[in-house]
Formats: structure tokens, C-alpha cells, sequence
């Protein structure tokens, strides 16, 4: 006799329609066949064609964006500033449905030192140049809202993934840093080396000297944490902040590389903002996005920086986005 068993659906799936309706014990068979049925609108692209359809609106200034083998390639020109970017055409998407963006892509520019890549979701058809103007100091392009990781090589500091929202005023969280601390207590670490914006690792895992915690808070030089687990650790540690499963900057995806394919994810439930780089929960920020009168397009931007020595290239080899039909 047959025995069925109970399936556990990805959190961005769940819907209480299909979970009623997974009952042959197949599990994923389940919650494909239900997708085209019932309570989940979703839209996957693997640019298969020879170039983006109409459904898209380009954002350029010098640059292009094409398709081959299976993949969109967006290619700012070589000179500060230039730029390519696309929408995905029309303001489809709401945070009170649940939605979520994610996208497999890769930087295949020569190096990536004179470059800025944004992946997300865009609150204008229109696009615009880039989101995000300033990570440093967050600062946005306009006053569109909008949710997307964002690398800016202008940020020489902290040359890694951010994970960025807009919604009346910029938020940004810095995916990874590392440093030296200069003293640590019982629910803080302090450091003299960087100067930090407020709060910007809010929720991140610091780890220090073979004990680890919670980020609460961060001033410009101290890190507010819960706890030390298993113990304070030693007043002069090494310091690692970053939500990734590998802390290493060198192995890290929260830190981008060449050629290198992962997996970006935004989940968005109601106004809160949900960051996954290859299904590692990386940031959350709350208030993120207006969840019910601001409907969001995907989002893709490449652009030079610095002297414009390098073209910006992101390679996208799919496009996915779901949400709920009903709030």
C-alpha cells in the first residue's frame, strides 16, 4: 500500500490552495502542477531568443543589452558613467501578493574594479540610471522606490554585494566586512579602522575570535550585538560581519567575482524585504517597499565607474518572478 507523505513547500511558494492540493506524495511534481492552476502567478525567462521581446523597456545611455546562447548581456561602453540597463515592462509585482525576483547571473567584465551591476526590482517602467546613487552615504536616483542588490566599485570601502530599498528614504545593508577589533564586551565589539553609516549591518552575524552574535545595531565605530556565543571573545580579534555560509571574502558570494554564476533572490512579504544569494538568507530590511500601492517591474543595470577602463558586463541567464493571486 502506498504511503503519502506530507511535502514541505519553499517558503515562496507556500499558498494554502496548492498546499491542500499536494497530496499524491511527489513533492516537487506536486508543486509544479499546482503552479499552473491555482493561487501562484509566475513569469520565467530564459532568453532563448536572439534578442529581448517587446514585453521589456531598455534603459541606456552607451551601451547595449543582447541575447546569446540562452543568456541577456548587458554591456555598458568603456567610459565613466555609460551605462545599460532594462525593466521588465510593466509594474506587475506587489508586496502585499508576496512577490519575489530571482535571477542566476554573473559579472564577465575583464575585472571588476571600474564597474556598478544592480539586480532587483524597479518601481519605474522607465527605469532610470541606476537605483542607487551613493552606497557610502545612501543616496537614491529620484524617488522611485525600488529593492536591489547593488555592487558600486565607487565604493571603494566596501567593495561588496549591498542589498539596498528605497521607500520614502534609502536603506542599505553592507553584505560583508572584515577588520581588527579594539575592544569587545559583553554585547559589543569596537573598531577604529572604518567609519560606518548607522545601522547598515542591522541583523547581520558578526563573527570574532571563535564566537559569534547578532548585529543589533552599529554606530559609526561600534557594533551593538544579543550576545557572544559560546563567550566574549578577546579584545583584539578578528572580526568578520556577514550573513554568508562562507565568512572568507575570498569564497564568499556576498563578495563578487569573475565569472562566477549565483543565484539572487528578493522576497518581498508585505512591506519587509528578504536578500538570498544561493538560498542563504544575506539581509532583511523592513518598510522596505510600499506594499500595496506600488506595483514593481524586474530590474537589470550594468555601468562603468572610475576611469571607464572596463565595460560593465552582467550576464543573466534566467529571469524568474512569482507572486500570490490574491492579497
Amino acid at each position: 500500500m502506498a504511503v503519502l507523505v506530507k511535502q514541505r513547500m519553499p517558503r515562496h511558494l507556500y499558498y494554502r490552495k496548492i498546499a491542500n492540493s499536494i497530496a499524491t506524495g511527489k513533492g516537487l511534481y506536486d508543486v509544479l502542477s499546482s503552479l499552473d492552476r491555482d493561487g501562484v502567478e509566475y513569469w520565467l525567462d530564459d532568453f532563448q531568443g536572439n534578442a529581448l521581446d517587446n514585453q521589456y523597456t531598455l534603459k541606456e545611455s552607451t551601451g547595449a543589452t543582447t541575447v546569446s546562447a540562452s543568456t541577456a548581456i548587458l554591456a555598458s561602453t568603456a567610459s565613466d558613467n555609460l551605462y545599460a540597463g532594462f525593466t521588465g515592462g510593466s509594474l506587475n509585482w506587489f508586496g502585499n501578493r508576496h512577490c519575489l525576483f530571482q535571477a542566476r547571473a554573473k559579472i564577465s567584465s575583464a575585472a571588476i574594479t571600474e564597474t556598478k551591476f544592480e539586480l532587483g526590482f524597479h518601481g519605474a517602467v522607465a527605469g532610470s540610471a541606476g537605483l542607487l546613487n551613493n552606497i557610502i552615504t545612501p543616496t537614491w536616483v529620484g524617488t522611485t522606490q525600488g529593492v536591489c542588490f547593488a555592487y558600486d566599485a565607487d565604493a571603494t570601502t566596501f567593495p561588496v554585494w549591498n542589498a539596498c530599498a528605497y521607500n520614502a528614504t534609502p536603506t542599505v545593508r553592507i553584505l560583508h566586512t572584515t577588520g581588527t577589533a579594539t575592544a569587545t564586551a559583553t554585547k559589543s565589539l569596537t573598531q577604529t579602522a572604518q567609519t560606518y553609516v548607522a545601522d547598515v549591518f542591522k541583523g547581520q552575524t558578526i563573527t570574532a575570535g571563535g564566537a559569534h552574535a547578532t548585529v543589533l545595531s552599529n554606530t559609526t565605530k561600534i557594533f551593538t550585538v544579543d550576545r557572544w556565543l559560546p563567550s566574549c571573545p578577546p579584545a583584539t580579534s578578528t572580526f568578520v560581519v556577514s550573513n554568508s555560509y562562507n565568512t572568507t571574502a575570498a569564497n564568499s558570494p556576498t563578495v563578487p567575482k569573475i565569472n562566477e554564476y549565483h543565484t539572487y533572490t528578493i522576497k518581498i512579504e508585505g512591506v519587509v524585504a528578504l536578500y538570498y544569494i544561493d538560498g542563504v538568507q544575506v539581509a532583511e530590511i523592513p518598510a522596505a517597499v510600499d506594499a500595496t500601492t506600488t506595483g514593481l517591474t524586474p530590474w537589470f543595470f550594468a555601468q562603468a565607474r572610475g576611469d571607464g577602463s572596463e565595460n560593465a558586463i552582467l550576464a543573466v541567464d534566467y529571469l524568474l518572478c512569482m507572486q500570490s493571486r490574491e492579497t
